[in-house]
């Protein structure tokens, strides 16, 4: 199944993937996951001063986010809409952060967690005209590089340790 994401994501959404793609190294994942938590802390209490590289905001939570129903927030994309609050869960590390998003920008918080979401599903996601984003070398024509960085983690967290929104 194709993601097709609404048009004001695009832009973040490609800036997000160029910066992943940068810290994405086969032979070393866990460096794209330290690297994220080090934006995570680096751009709390700075949401403001973010704003002309709100990509980097969408990493600071990377891994973080999910949906209670996958299906029904994709096809919710698919139709050029956010999925609503109801149907958004935050890892508890990155609540606190989230909230502070929200308390600035709600849209752009809503923005920012879908954009960190769809960076697990890369391999998906294709614009709102159905043409895909452009991606590195090193991650073109693979499945979404995530697989590797999801399976570091895999046992650590569990489900319970989402909040929803």
């Amino acid at each position: 199944m194709e993601i097709q994401i609404p048009i004001e994501l695009e832009g973040m959404f490609q800036e997000a993937i160029e910066v992943f793609d940068s810290y994405y190294d086969p032979d070393d994942p866990k460096n794209l996951r330290e690297t994220c938590q080090s934006f995570l802390t680096g751009l709390t209490g700075k949401i403001r001063e973010s704003l002309e590289t709100k990509y980097y905001l969408a990493l600071a939570i990377f891994g973080m986010v999910k949906f209670t129903n996958e299906k029904d927030c994709f096809l919710c994309l698919c139709d050029g809409e956010l999925p609503s609050w109801d149907d958004i869960q935050i890892k508890k590390p990155a609540v606190s952060f989230v909230n502070e998003i929200r308390e600035f920008d709600d849209d752009l918080a809503k923005q920012v967690v879908v954009t960190a979401f769809l960076l697990n599903h890369t391999d998906k996601v294709v614009r709102a005209d159905g043409s895909s984003f452009e991606r590195s070398e090193i991650t073109k024509d693979k499945e979404t590089p995530v697989t590797a960085v999801d399976e570091l983690v895999e046992g650590e967290e569990t489900d319970d340790e989402y909040r929803e929104e």
